[in-house]
């Protein structure tokens, strides 16, 4: 068996902090890996509509988020998904 080198921890990324919407079709969580380059966790806002193979990330290059919530929306019998910002300075 290998041991694990530091440059392995690159290759590790997981799902946080998962969201389920009111009506259960859809799943946010947010996705987190270390970034090799700036050698700092990164954390990015990615949906699930059904299946896993869905899952898509929500945000043109993946910017930092936190925190997923689905709001409803009763009026129009829908919810709405935000994640607050990664906190900066």
């Amino acid at each position: 068996a290998k041991l694990l080198a530091i440059d392995d921890l690159y290759r590790f990324d997981a799902p946080i902090t998962p969201a389920l919407s009111p009506d259960g079709k859809n799943l946010a969580y947010i996705r987190q890996w270390i970034d090799r380059d700036k050698k700092q966790d990164r954390y990015s806002l990615w949906l699930v509509e059904g299946k896993r193979e869905n899952a898509k990330a929500l945000e043109k290059d993946e910017p930092d988020a936190r925190s997923p919530i689905f709001s409803p929306m009763p009026q129009a019998n829908s919810s709405r998904l935000t994640a607050r910002p990664r906190r900066t300075g």
